[in-house]
């Protein structure tokens, strides 16, 4: 016999849904777009816990900080062109926004019926829910926000301290990729013989990961993604590396932006 809970056995559930709402509502920009953006630095490697500039196509600037893996989260208010820049001013990434309604001085205030009546759709919600048959969903969502398929990918020279041959800029890259829980496979279905296929990990709309091959006649060379997916605009950008355990002259890698889609 199926069982059900009494409604007050999901006060938690209710009130986790009502502050959830109240403060997306009231902190994040309406019609913002929300971005996560994997930073690496010259060297290829992941900038972790660091203070980074975002300077606004307007010229404003404002500082955020990456977490440990070197992701950066931030609500983009306006379209535009946003340059990402160290603490001494030099360029990490260019992120270019569409799709977005306005700053957060434009919007203006939420109104307090509205708070209230979105909160009394999430409390029917929640009880309605509470009523019906009491069968958890414990499989959960996928890891992946990224949709499996071909992209055609764009390369531009960001970091080349070491003088290598740029051999990407300007080829047709067209890479398939494949998502299973949390891992994902990035695998060449071009002929560019100086890029390297990636394995690594996912999460949400954030791929990582590293492979090994040919770059520049030099085997044995790493190469390195750091990738975020756009559902707005179906596009992947990021940055892509080859060298980034050495084994090019001088030890120094090189280090491109990349758009994918």
């Amino acid at each position: 016999m199926t069982q059900h809970r009494p409604v007050t056995d999901f006060p938690h559930r209710t009130i986790s849904m009502l502050l959830a709402i109240c403060i997306s509502l009231f902190s994040t920009p309406l019609l913002a777009v929300t971005k996560h953006i994997s930073l690496t630095g010259a060297d290829g490697q992941a900038l972790a816990n660091t203070t980074v500039t975002i300077v606004f196509p307007d010229g404003t600037q404002v500082d955020e900080d990456t977490d440990d893996r070197g992701l950066l989260i931030f609500d983009f208010p306006n379209n535009g062109n946003y340059r990402i820049l160290t603490a001494s001013g030099e360029l990490i990434q260019t992120v270019s926004i569409s799709g977005a309604a306005g700053s957060t001085a434009a919007i203006g205030s939420v109104s307090t019926g509205m708070v209230a009546g979105v909160a009394a759709v999430a409390v029917a919600g929640t009880i309605a829910a509470a009523q019906g048959d009491d069968n958890d969903n414990t499989g959960g969502s996928s890891a992946s926000d990224v949709p499996n398929g071909a992209y055609n990918v764009a390369f531009s020279l960001l970091s080349n301290p070491g003088g290598h041959p740029d051999l990407l800029t300007g080829q047709s890259v067209v890479v398939s990729i494949s998502t299973s829980g949390s891992s994902v496979q990035i695998v060449q279905t071009s002929s560019v013989t100086d890029f390297t296929d990636i394995s690594g990990s996912i999460s949400g709309s954030t791929i990582s990961g590293s492979g090994t091959g040919t770059y520049s006649g030099f085997s044995g060379i790493q190469a390195t993604a750091n990738l975020s997916y756009d559902p707005a605009t179906n596009t992947l950008s990021g940055t892509y590396s080859q060298g980034s355990a050495g084994g090019l002259p001088g030890g120094q890698a090189i280090v491109w932006n990349i758009i994918a889609n």
